[in-house]
């Protein structure tokens, strides 16, 4: 468990998390519309909670709480190599939105990979081109501008532009 300030990072403990987590992640109401439209399987994510609890070499992800300890989103990493994890995040509920929790939580999140992570030099996070809060919230946190990847991903029934940050170890203060 890490705590901040406002908020609090955590590892999935329980199915009812999981569950909580996979019928907020399902709500397209509150999703933002730069945001995946897929839906997620309860008994997957189930199937993986039992395997993994969220957490291992290759992945990880954490619940995001607010004081009031209400799960409003999920924080987590992909390993790209042996010295690069890429993040990703996603607010839950749109109240909480535009708040500073997920510039609070990227900053925690950065900085306890950066300490727990062997041979960690590198963090990169991939956001859609036209996901203005995620890129300033990349810029925000540190993180620099590398380039685009043109028609990189297909959502919403579309090809999208990715923007790639990334954070160097070494820059992280």
């Amino acid at each position: 468990m890490i705590k901040g300030e406002r908020i609090t990072l955590k590892l999935f403990e329980t199915e009812n998390e999981v569950k909580e987590f996979s019928s907020l992640y399902n709500d397209l109401s509150q999703r933002a519309k730069t945001d995946h439209t897929e839906l997620s399987s309860l008994f997957n994510r189930l199937d993986s909670f039992q395997d993994t609890k969220f957490w291992n070499a290759k992945s990880g992800n954490m619940m995001i709480l607010n004081k009031e300890d209400e799960f409003i989103g999920t924080i987590g990493y992909s390993r790209l190599s042996e010295y690069e994890l890429n993040i990703g995040y996603r607010l839950l509920r749109v109240e909480q939105r535009g708040k500073g929790y997920m510039s609070e939580a990227l900053n925690m999140f950065v900085n306890h990979l950066f300490d727990t992570v062997p041979n960690l030099i590198r963090l990169s996070l991939h956001t859609a081109t036209s996901n203005v809060p995620s890129k300033g919230l990349a810029e925000k946190c540190g993180f620099t501008y590398e380039g685009t990847l043109r028609q990189a991903y297909f959502y919403r029934g579309e090809l999208h532009d990715y923007d790639v940050y990334s954070l160097l170890k070494k820059e992280k203060k």
